[in-house]
């Protein structure tokens, strides 16, 4: 990656039919910090199989990006996404 600011938009959508809130819940780290607190993707959309995106600014510096999803203790289900976008917000060219 290169050295720049970037938004990040993280695709979330449960896909298990049955899923009810407080079963799949996690957080997301980016970098080590922390993005997303016990994150429960159907109790933010209301339901299975309905998505929503959640963006967060995060600066890359030595080229490299470590998005993490750590599954909470009380949890049954592993965490779960499905995209992940990087949107430079201002590239400088190395000359």
């Amino acid at each position: 990656l290169t050295d720049t600011d970037y938004i990040v938009l993280l695709h979330f959508a449960e896909l298990v039919g049955d899923m009810k809130p407080g079963r799949r819940v996690f957080d997301v780290l980016i970098d080590g910090r922390q993005v997303l607190g016990r994150y429960d993707i159907v109790a933010r959309t209301g339901g299975p199989f309905r998505g929503t995106v959640e963006a967060v600014r995060v600066a890359v510096s030595g080229g490299r990006m470590d998005i993490e999803l750590c599954k909470s203790q009380d949890a049954e289900f592993v965490p779960l996404i499905n995209g992940i976008e990087l949107i430079a917000q201002h590239v400088v060219s190395a000359r």
